[in-house]
């Protein structure tokens, strides 16, 4: 449940679906299923990786150990960014929704943004087992909501084909965010060494998480796109809980509420989720060095704990003064889909270095094939991109610069160099 969680399958639906629509129309479910296959080769390189290598570093360990420690601090650094990214991406998010009818006080609705976030962290946080309960309990929820969601709009609406042609820029446009919606399948490598039994449940929690989201994510998607008049279509795309309104017929005010309470719960799921996996990430990386020096557990627990909520109280203040919550929001799913893809090429340029100096030589087609398209989906989204780019590019490119500056610097220290080692278990040969 981990992996699901992490993943945020109702925040997908209400958040991520409407901006791939924005961007491919009714082929948006064209999107999710060429995301999900591409994802196979993401899940491929974790699930070879986490079967044979426990380490709470998850990528950047796999990076660190195939790659050299200048790649795997990279790594570390750019998933911590994008993982610490998440709170804030939901408290945005959390806005748009409370702000879009539901709560018209300024002060209550930044009151209460901060202290979900508070909640989020304090609960991924801390090392109670109170914390997997919650993860349990709140993505079954959220699984059978979306399953009720998509049956319903095949029962209610009558097909509706696209009447255009499909754009294959559009649809790379939109696989950042169908990535991002499958990102946090991985989360639970991030826990692998807390795991009875490693060598089996950590790649089996994996595959059997991304079987299940992506296929609910493909069906609710398809309801979604080919199943919805044009108007109420129109109408998700601005206001995601319509679509709750819509199938709740004469009860639908109710269900709207419903829904609203569901994406709330769905986006502390998510939060916590990310926050569990980077504490334990922070952590290992702490016992590894990669911060230059060893720092106490609650110390490091709490100067990300301090920096995490600092920023997404900055952040949810900017989205609310300017009203671009919404955009905003998908400015920072997209900036972590492309730290995503970065990492995951990395991780694949690992298995295929791996794969080289090994007898599976002929297997390095799948994580090759990867790297090659992860790379033209980053530079299409940089160099093409405009409707984003205001938040965007500021954002990724400040992210990139502190990741790129702190590695260099930090990897001219030769003594830096020699404290810097990365423990795991391996079933490889050192």
């Amino acid at each position: 449940m981990q992996s699901l969680s992490s993943s945020g399958p109702i925040i997908n639906v209400m958040a991520l679906f409407p901006i791939i629509i924005i961007l491919t129309g009714r082929y948006g479910f064209l999107s999710i299923v060429l995301g999900s296959i591409l994802g196979l080769s993401v899940i491929y390189s974790t699930v070879f990786f986490a079967k044979h290598i426990r380490s709470n570093g998850g990528y950047y360990s796999y990076v660190g150990k195939e790659l050299g420690k200048r790649s795997g601090v990279f790594v570390s650094l750019m998933y911590i960014s994008y993982a610490a990214l998440a709170l804030p991406a939901v408290a945005v998010m959390d806005i748009f929704f409370l702000n879009s009818g539901f709560m018209d006080n300024a002060f209550l609705l930044v009151f209460f943004i901060a202290l979900l976030m508070l909640s989020i962290l304090t609960i991924g946080f801390s090392n109670s087992s109170i914390t997997m309960k919650y993860i349990v309990v709140s993505t079954i929820i959220e699984i059978t909501f979306m399953v009720f969601v998509a049956f319903s709009l095949f029962s209610r609406g009558s097909l509706h084909l696209p009447n255009y042609s499909i754009s294959i820029i559009s649809t790379f446009k939109a696989l950042p965010f169908t990535l991002l919606a499958l990102s946090g399948i991985g989360s639970s490598i991030f826990i692998s060494e807390n795991m009875g039994n490693w060598h089996r449940n950590t790649h089996l929690a994996v595959i059997l998480s991304y079987i299940l989201l992506a296929c609910a994510m493909t069906i609710v998607s398809i309801g979604i796109d080919l199943f919805l008049p044009e108007k109420l279509l129109n109408q998700y795309v601005s206001s995601p809980l319509s679509i709750v309104e819509y199938i709740g017929g004469p009860y639908g005010k109710i269900l709207e509420y419903v829904g609203l309470v569901i994406v709330l719960n769905g986006s502390v799921t998510l939060g916590v989720g990310y926050m569990n996996a980077l504490k334990h990430a922070l952590l290992k990386a702490n016992n590894d060095f990669v911060f230059g020096k060893k720092i106490q557990q609650n110390q490091i627990k709490n100067i990300f704990f301090s920096v995490i909520l600092f920023s997404g109280i900055m952040i949810s203040l900017v989205s609310f003064l300017t009203n671009d919550s919404y955009e905003i929001f998908a400015a920072i799913s997209l900036t972590m889909g492309v730290a995503f893809i970065i990492v995951h090429s990395f991780t694949n340029a690992a298995l295929v270095k791996l794969f080289l100096r090994t007898q599976l030589k002929i297997r390095i087609i799948i994580p090759s094939l990867s790297i090659l398209i992860f790379g033209f989906i980053i530079l299409e989204n940089i160099i093409a991109r405009t409707e984003l780019s205001k938040y965007f590019i500021s954002l990724f490119v400040v992210i990139l610069a502190l990741t790129v500056f702190y590695s260099t610097f930090k990897l001219s220290n030769s003594q830096y160099m020699r404290d810097l080692n990365f423990h795991m278990e391996s079933d490889f040969e050192e």
